[in-house]
């Protein structure tokens, strides 16, 4: 690359964060958890803003913001928002609490205060603030001239484990016998923020608490007067009354405590976030600012996966071994794209550590290109397919287990590590990857009725029980899989077993398996070093005497081969293998023509890993009946909703 092209290339990124950087996006803290951004303009380009307000969504947003006030609009556009504006919401965690945060540009703020005019309102040095009736008790509004901030929070538990935290809150612990302390650092990707033991408040039983210290991410630590401190008018003090020894009334004391604490530092917090700027902001994240894209109908990101998957297992464990796992998992990036022909979801995971390798290894694999031959585009109804490396993931499963639990079980560890070396002694892997390859395709060919056998049981006048044979019609899927093997001696003797067994016969080389608990036979046929399960006896015939006649579509062919996952639905074919009958049924309950009736196809896949990034799509393809694919989701909305016939 010249240095010329590498000027432009930084230019070019430099100005897109640039025009990001002119949005509220640089009003979000670095150190946030998750960022959604919605792209109002480009929504407004797609659907007009009349169509809008009068779908059940638009129409549900305009009543629940009049509400407040007992105004009715009849226009988006009259609740003072700038709807050609990004919006944002974004959450970050403390040791103490979960803020979320939705960032909204004002064109008209005198416009907002009218939805909560039924409240009180109040303005000190240019923001507003309203007492607005929520179910959360943690939700709060503030907003100027250009901004509107909305939070609410959750508290984390696992903060008042820790004996000196809960008695200065008030907060009663239940006695387990053990404490588990909380240590106050939040490890993220690398990234460490040692958070101040930011609500610095004494024992709330008759001690004057009317100064609250607050942590903003990196703004200005500011100590908040009393009318956001913590005083009697904040403290719930139903909290205390009728207090016993019992649980529930400890857990509703413990919880109502826990909701007042929220409704402070939550308030305190939304007027931080208006008035200042972080030191740091969410465009100083390279991870972050590669995930937007001009393009987006909107735009989400998850720092880091893996914490996610941390914090579960942590409250599994209650807290008591708060370790790192090794899943591997970093930062999510996912957008939602609409255009006149497709809706279409893109996703990409970046996988970090030791496990990156992993991945590489286990999913560096393609379909069985024999699976083709097999496949007929113009008929099926749908297929599900997935290929990856078995003898690897025999190879990488046991170190995998250990790389990933062994941190999360403690003094357990060492024990995790020998038993995962004593499975990888007892796995032959290349024997296993012989025998089942790791690649699959299922082929779902349509619907059929069959008549069902069952037992039922008949009572006489004296409650003497008889047994009656009877048969039912029952709809069951009609389907073909196919798997690779190569031990085709391990196959012949599992069917011999079968037929020992008096469960499977041998007809034309193909076994018919047939079981009282089996809604109909299966059959199995083994050709060309692949497995055939399927419930069609012809279908299996003409593939074990090699007379298939199908024909694989390019855009199949080229779907199947190209990734590791992929899926596939024909909602016009599965539309038309219902029965009349059927659909009659179906008509009484969701309208089951109109859904359908002019539904594109669905299909989604996953590609192998590229450097260290997985990446995937979830397409959605648009009737013609519709300008574009975002019409035809609110369509969708009010469809759903019962609201339009």
């Amino acid at each position: 690359m010249t240095k010329t092209t590498s000027f432009l290339t930084a230019m070019a990124c430099l100005c897109q964060v640039y025009a990001y950087a002119q949005d509220l996006a640089h009003r979000i803290p670095e150190d946030a958890f998750a960022v959604v951004s919605v792209r109002t303009g480009h929504f407004f380009n797609l659907v007009d803003v009349a169509d809008f307000s009068t779908s059940m969504l638009g129409t549900k947003m305009l009543q629940a913001f009049g509400k407040e006030a007992g105004i009715s609009l009849t226009s988006i556009e009259d609740m003072g928002v700038d709807i050609h504006s990004s919006l944002y919401y974004y959450t970050r965690q403390t040791d103490s609490i979960w803020y979320h945060t939705i960032l909204l540009p004002l064109k008209n703020s005198s416009q907002f205060a009218e939805g909560f005019g039924g409240g009180a309102l109040t303005e000190v040095d240019g923001i507003y603030r309203a007492e607005v009736d929520t179910a959360s008790p943690g939700t709060t509004v503030r907003w100027n001239d250009r901004l509107a901030v909305i939070t609410f929070g959750s508290v984390v538990d696992d903060f008042f484990y820790d004996e000196g935290v809960a008695a200065r809150y008030g907060i009663l612990q239940d006695n387990y016998g053990d404490t588990y302390a909380y240590a106050d650092t939040f490890d993220n990707d690398g990234y460490t923020e040692e958070y101040a033991d930011e609500y610095v408040l004494p024992p709330y039983e008759g001690v004057d608490t009317t100064g609250v210290v607050i942590d903003t991410a990196g703004w200005d630590i500011d100590t908040l007067d009393n009318g956001f401190g913590w005083d009697d008018s904040t403290w719930d003090t139903a909290a205390t009354d009728g207090y016993d020894d019992g649980y529930w009334s400890q857990y509703e004391t413990n919880r109502r405590k826990k909701d007042s604490l929220v409704a402070v530092w939550v308030g305190a917090y939304a007027e931080q976030v208006l008035s200042d700027l972080p030191r740091q902001h969410i465009l100083n994240n390279a991870s972050y600012v590669q995930s937007l894209d001009k393009d987006a109908l909107v735009t989400a990101w998850v720092r880091n996966l893996g914490l996610i998957y941390d914090q579960f297992f942590l409250s599994l464990l209650a807290g008591r071994y708060p370790s790192t796992s090794a899943i591997g998992f970093g930062s999510l990036q996912a957008g939602v794209y609409a255009n006149e022909d497709e809706l279409t979801l893109k996703t990409s995971l970046d996988v970090q550590g030791d496990l990156a390798h992993s991945y590489a290894r286990i999913y560096d694999h393609k379909i069985n290109r024999k699976f083709l031959r097999y496949l007929d585009s113009d008929s099926l109804m749908g297929f599900f397919a997935y290929a990856i490396d078995m003898e690897a993931y025999m190879e990488e499963f046991p170190k995998m287990i250990g790389k990933i639990y062994g941190p999360m079980v403690g003094g357990y560890e060492e024990e995790i590590h020998i038993g995962t070396d004593i499975l990888a002694l007892l796995l032959d892997e290349k024997a296993i990857g012989e025998t089942v390859k790791g690649d699959a395709l299922f082929v779902l060919n349509g619907l059929t009725q069959h008549e069902i056998a069952y037992t039922d049981y008949e009572y006489d006048e004296d409650y003497n029980v008889t047994e009656v044979e009877k048969t039912k019609t029952e709809t069951i899927p009609d389907f073909l899989l196919m798997f690779s093997s190569d031990n085709h001696a391990l196959y012949q003797r599992l069917m011999d077993y079968t037929v020992n067994k008096g469960v499977g016969t041998l007809d034309n080389r193909v076994y018919a398996l047939s079981h009282r608990k089996l809604p109909a036979p299966l059959y199995v046929t083994y050709r060309n070093g692949i497995v055939f399960l399927g419930t069609a006896h012809d279908q299996l015939e003409r593939i074990a005497s090699n007379r298939t006649v199908s024909k694989a579509s390019r855009f199949h062919r080229k779907l199947l081969r190209q990734n590791i996952m992929t899926g596939f639905l024909n909602t016009q074919q599965a539309l038309g293998r219902f029965s009349d009958e059927e659909l009659s049924a179906l008509e009484e309950h969701i309208r089951f023509k109109q859904l359908f009736g002019h539904l594109g196809n669905f299909y989604f896949r996953s590609g192998k890993m590229k450097g260290n990034t997985f990446s995937g799509e979830f397409v959605a393809q648009a009737p013609k009946d519709f300008s574009n694919a975002l019409q035809y989701l609110l369509w969708l909305v009010d469809y759903a909703s019962n609201d339009r016939q």
